[in-house]
C-alpha cells in the first residue's frame, strides 16, 4: 500500500497532488539443479492501482540464466536473459528504481540477452581460465532523440579474457598473467573498444598479509574509446590483509593513462544463509560511461 505525497513532484508555487495506491505483483520463482546444469527463473507481473486511475500502470520484471557443464571439469557455457524497464531521461531525476511511481512517461521497457562460453583447467599448479561473451540489449519503445545524453540504445556487447597463473591463493608466491578485450557496437554513440594484457604478482609477508604488484599496457581512452589496442602502460602496487576466512581489505595505488590510480576495498561475509535461493542475476557485459 503506497501514500504519496506531491505525486508530480510539483514547486511549491503549485498545488501538490497526493494519491493512496495499491500495488499487486504476483509472479514465481523456479530453479533446478543436477550434476551438470543448473539455471533459475524469476518472473512478476506488478500492477498498481492509485486514487486517480490516470496513473494506473503495470509492469513486469523477467530474470533467467543457466549453467551447463558441456566437458565436466572443463568447459562450460552460460546463458542469461531479462525483461525490466529502465529510466528513458536520467537527467530528470530519480523514478525509485524504475518503479513507476512517478512519470510514466520516463520509463520504457528493455530486454538482454547474453551467452557465455567458458573453459576451466587445472594444470598441476596452475589454473588456465578462458571466456567469450556475446550480449544484446534491446529497448523496446521508442524514446525521445534530441536529449543531450543517449542513455538508451540497442547494442552488441562482447568480451573475451584469457588468463593462466597459480591455482592457489594461498602460497608464498602467486602470479598470473591474462589479456581482455571489450567491444560495444551501439545504434547511435560511437563504439566502444577496449584492450588490456598484463601480469599480477602476490608475495606473502607474513600470514594475513599480502604485497600485490601489477602491470601491463591496455588502451588510451582518453586518445580514443573506439580504436582499442594497446597504447599506454600502467602499474600497481598494494597490500592485501585478511585476519580471517570472511575479512579482506585491500588497497593500491598505481599509474593509468587518465594519472595517477588508486584503489581500497573492505568486505566482511556473514556467517549465515538466506532460507531461499537468491533472485536469478544476469551478467552483462557493458560500457562505463
Amino acid at each position: 500500500m503506497y501514500y504519496v505525497s506531491n505525486m508530480e513532484l510539483t514547486p511549491d508555487s503549485v498545488d501538490p497532488v497526493d494519491q493512496f495506491g495499491l500495488e499487486l505483483a504476483p509472479g514465481f520463482y523456479a530453479a533446478y539443479n543436477s550434476a551438470r546444469a543448473q539455471g533459475a527463473i524469476d518472473y512478476s507481473l506488478i500492477g498498481r492501482g492509485w486514487e486517480d486511475s490516470e496513473y494506473n500502470d503495470v509492469s513486469q520484471r523477467l530474470a533467467a540464466n543457466g549453467d551447463y557443464a558441456i566437458v565436466p571439469e572443463l568447459l562450460f557455457i552460460q546463458g542469461g536473459a531479462s525483461y525490466d524497464d529502465a529510466i528513458v531521461d536520467q537527467t530528470q531525476g530519480a523514478n525509485y528504481g524504475g518503479y513507476g511511481i512517478f512519470d510514466r512517461t520516463n520509463i520504457t521497457e528493455y530486454a538482454t540477452a547474453s551467452v557465455n562460453p567458458y573453459l576451466q583447467r587445472r594444470i598441476r599448479d596452475f589454473q588456465l581460465d578462458a571466456s567469450y561473451t556475446y550480449g544484446r540489449v534491446w529497448y523496446l519503445e521508442d524514446t525521445e532523440e534530441d536529449s543531450l545524453f543517449l542513455y538508451n540504445q540497442d547494442s552488441v556487447d562482447q568480451s573475451a579474457l584469457v588468463s593462466f597463473g597459480t591455482a592457489e591463493q594461498d602460497r608464498l608466491v602467486t602470479m598470473r598473467a591474462f589479456y581482455e578485450w571489450q567491444a560495444s557496437e551501439f545504434d547511435q554513440s560511437p563504439d566502444y573498444k577496449y584492450d588490456r594484457a598484463g601480469a599480477e604478482a602476490g608475495y606473502r609477508l607474513v600470514e594475513s598479509l599480502r604485497l600485490l604488484a601489477d602491470g601491463g599496457v591496455e588502451s588510451d581512452l582518453d586518445e580514443s574509446t573506439e580504436d582499442g589496442g594497446l597504447d599506454s602502460t600502467y602499474w600497481h602496487v598494494g597490500l592485501l590483509w585478511t585476519p580471517d576466512s570472511r575479512t579482506r581489505v585491500e588497497g593500491r595505488y598505481g599509474d593509468r593513462f587518465f594519472g595517477s590510480s588508486w584503489m581500497f576495498s573492505l568486505s566482511r561475509e556473514s556467517g549465515s544463509s538466506p532460507s531461499r535461493p537468491p533472485t536469478a542475476k544476469i551478467r552483462r557485459s557493458r560500457r562505463a560511461t
